[in-house]
């Protein structure tokens, strides 16, 4: 006969925390809304200092907005990222991607830049044109 044994509370407890499981840290109080799938809002709540939230397993990819970057920390397995920004600072469009937790791009995505300027401004000349000159 084959002896198999099921894993006990005690081993259980000891497990590490999942590698793609991310998590929310607030270290201050902090608005967060998390969105899944087609955009729809899966968490808006103020976390407290000291909280923390799972970002779900299940309805990703996961991106949130927060309203006080310096009050929240996201970690990934054994990785935790430091504050998400300066105190007050609004950052949007953070993705819950447990790969970037991981290897720290979570914190570099830039922020959408809403500009009105074309991509390529148009050359700006200085000093008038010297051929329009002569021909006056």
């Amino acid at each position: 006969s084959v002896a198999t044994s099921a894993p006990t509370a005690d081993t259980a407890a000891v497990v590490p925390p999942a590698p793609d499981q991310v998590m929310l840290h607030a270290g201050a109080a902090t608005w967060v809304q998390v969105k899944g799938a087609g955009g729809r809002v899966v968490y808006d709540h103020i976390l407290q200092a000291g909280d923390t939230w799972p970002v779900p397993a299940e309805g990703g990819p996961f991106v949130m907005t927060v309203g006080n970057a310096g009050g929240l920390s996201l970690s990934a397995g054994t990785v935790t990222t430091p504050a998400l920004g300066r105190p007050g600072a609004v950052r949007r469009n953070v993705s819950l991607d447990p790969q970037g937790v991981r290897d720290g791009s979570v914190m570099t995505q830039p922020a959408p830049v809403r500009t009105v300027k074309p991509a390529v401004p148009p050359p700006v000349s200085s000093s008038p044109d010297p051929a329009s000159a002569r021909s006056e």
